[in-house]
């Protein structure tokens, strides 16, 4: 399983009045499109050609 698919079960599995505080590392897993992708979307944002991610922009 890869980060984004990890993560965006973990988003589906919380609680409406969950938070959570991800830390992370500049590992290459933890700036993938599909992650900016993911979170973008779970936050509500339907274009995030604009986002720029440590290794690079997407759009």
């Amino acid at each position: 399983m890869d980060f984004a698919t990890w993560l965006a079960t973990m988003l589906a599995e919380r609680g409406p009045h969950t938070a959570w505080h991800l830390i992370m590392d500049n590992l290459n897993i933890h700036c993938s499109e599909s992650l900016v992708r993911l979170v973008a979307e779970h936050c509500g944002l339907r274009d995030c050609s604009n986002f720029s991610i440590s290794r690079g922009s997407l759009g």
